[in-house]
């Protein structure tokens, strides 16, 4: 196996960093369906409405692709490897 780089090291870091960010925005993007089903809760039980937890602005399709740009880096670098 090829020694790495602290560039090489630190940029295989920085990706794993990006999908770990990606994970959790679409965990975030479920929440709103757990949210409606504990206000309905709430709302049968106390028969008063519920208000939703409030979130923080979603991030933008253009963050998105950029994080999934880079784990397509990462992948492309373990197809690489693996070829090795």
């Amino acid at each position: 196996m090829p020694e790495l780089s602290i560039s090489e090291a630190f940029k295989i870091f920085s990706w794993g960093i990006d999908y770990g960010q990606l994970l959790m925005e679409e965990e975030r993007d479920n929440e709103d369906w757990a949210d409606a089903f504990n206000c309905c809760l709430v709302a049968r039980k106390t028969a008063m409405p519920a208000n939703p937890i409030p979130r923080r602005q979603p991030h933008s399709e253009k963050w998105r692709n950029a994080k999934k740009k880079s784990f397509e880096a990462f992948q492309d670098l373990l197809a690489e490897i693996a070829i090795k």
